[in-house]
């Protein structure tokens, strides 16, 4: 099946629920672009887990700084000095 998608005034794509399917709200799906040609596929379970988990990991290894700001500085009065 060939369809024919328009650019809208925003320079966006968008694709017809009837193309997609019975996909759930909230599918990702990955965008390969290839030349002139954009390929769109649905993003497995597996690949989403492994986004997460590594966003966690590299969570993990930045540790919470401290304020630089003093406490005085972050009250409102000190806005307007």
């Amino acid at each position: 099946m060939i369809r024919i998608l328009r650019v809208n005034e925003l320079g966006e794509l968008s694709v017809p629920a009837e193309v997609l399917g019975s996909v759930p709200p909230g599918t990702s799906y990955r965008l390969e672009i290839q030349g002139s040609s954009l390929i769109l596929s649905p993003e497995t379970t597996s690949e989403c887990a492994q986004k997460a988990k590594r966003w966690r990991e590299w969570a993990a290894s930045h540790s919470p700084q401290p304020s630089q700001i003093s406490t005085e500085a972050l009250r409102r009065e000190a806005i307007y000095e």
